[in-house]
């Protein structure tokens, strides 16, 4: 597999292992979910980690 070696190294669902940045939690999260679809596509659609990642507070 190819990509960011972060996602290969910790393969979805979780994101429990990723060190988040100080400010903008939510995006860096929304990222790392964007780049681990393409080998888990089930991380995305209705009701999934993606959504639930997008309904979490701005300021996190």
């Amino acid at each position: 597999m190819k990509g960011d070696p972060d996602v290969l190294r910790h393969a979805g669902p979780t994101f429990e292992f990723h060190r988040l940045p100080a400010t903008g939690k939510k995006l860096h999260l929304m990222g790392l979910c964007d780049a681990a679809m393409v080998h888990f596509p089930q991380l995305g659609g209705d009701n999934s980690v993606r959504w639930l990642i997008g309904k979490l507070p701005d300021e996190l």
